[in-house]
């Protein structure tokens, strides 16, 4: 009967740091995406002068929650791929800040993209598990 106990106990344990861990990525990168399409659209309103102090401001944010999530996250996700995406991020907030629209478009698609592909990743699905 204890090991019974013992053995269910634990079960939810794992069960329970396994919903934690896909809740928390899923609304973190929920957020990114939110905020990240934000940026890109209101870059695409004038692409002469996207350095302005409201797009700086969203940038700035955007940096900051994910640099407060990142110490959870690295429990959860693979070393390289945060270190590259804390790399586009900073790519896209220097471009902006330089004023390269070209270039910081191409950063916030690729921003966007990572945070699917990161989703994805740590979605539970039958192909993650095998």
């Amino acid at each position: 009967m204890k090991r019974w106990i013992i053995t269910m106990v634990l079960l939810a344990a794992v069960l329970g740091a396994a919903f934690t861990e896909f809740f928390v990525l899923k609304n973190t990168f929920g957020r990114i995406e939110t905020e990240a399409a934000a940026i890109k659209a209101e870059m695409n309103v004038d692409t002469e002068h996207i350095d302005t102090q409201s797009i700086l401001q969203k940038v700035e944010n955007l940096e900051g929650f994910w640099l407060s999530r990142k110490p959870a996250a690295s429990v959860m996700i693979n070393h390289i791929l945060l270190m590259e995406y804390t790399a586009i991020l900073g790519r896209l907030k220097t471009n902006i800040i330089i004023n390269e629209y070209p270039m910081a478009q191409v950063e916030a698609d690729n921003l966007l993209r990572q945070t699917d592909e990161l989703r994805e990743l740590h979605t539970p699905y039958i192909k993650n598990i095998f």
